[in-house]
């Protein structure tokens, strides 16, 4: 993701707040050591939810969005939610169509 940090400076110019579902690097842990603790992590991003009053969410990876569905539901928060592909292991092509096509609906909020 080389242009990320231009991204995220766009994206919270453009009045986003990006946030994680886990706070810490999962990278390394085996994938049933990730599904975990994004179940574990989910009261927190619940919490954070609430704390931005967040109407829309993108989920950065298809993998994450149970846990995320379940924060909102969590959160009793009216949300919409879009889900994207990671924009990393060559994925970013895909990435960036998805974002295309789904930010001027979120640009238009």
């Amino acid at each position: 993701m080389g242009d990320s940090p231009f991204f995220f400076d766009a994206f919270k110019q453009a009045g986003f707040y990006p946030g994680d579902l886990v706070l810490e690097p999962v990278n390394w842990l085996s994938r049933s050591e990730r599904k975990a603790t994004h179940v574990v992590n989910t009261p927190s991003l619940t919490e954070r939810l609430r704390d931005h009053e967040a109407p829309h969410a993108v989920a950065f990876m298809q993998g994450i969005e149970a846990p995320v569905k379940a924060a909102f539901a969590a959160s009793d928060m009216p949300c919409q939610l879009q889900v994207v592909p990671f924009p990393g292991n060559g994925r970013q092509a895909e990435f960036r169509a998805a974002m295309t096509a789904i930010m001027p609906e979120l640009l238009n909020r």
